[in-house]
């Protein structure tokens, strides 16, 4: 797959594993969530400078558990 496909693949994943994270952390107030949140803003940076990594393991990880 080329890069740019994936680049785009990746950001629209974890855009949507942002958007419910956010939504669970807004139901129950669990700081679980807002450490996830950071965590995922981190990738997002990692991923909008180039990281190859970052961009693998959003499409690999997150893709099987948001295809549900």
């Amino acid at each position: 797959m080329n890069n740019f496909v994936k680049m785009d693949v990746a950001i629209e994943l974890l855009a949507d594993k942002i958007s419910k994270t956010t939504k669970q952390f807004n139901m129950s107030n669990n700081p679980i969530y807002q450490q996830e949140l950071n965590n995922l803003m981190t990738e997002r940076d990692k991923l909008y400078s180039g990281d190859i990594n970052v961009m693998d393991k959003i499409i690999n990880e997150y893709g099987k558990e948001l295809k549900f």
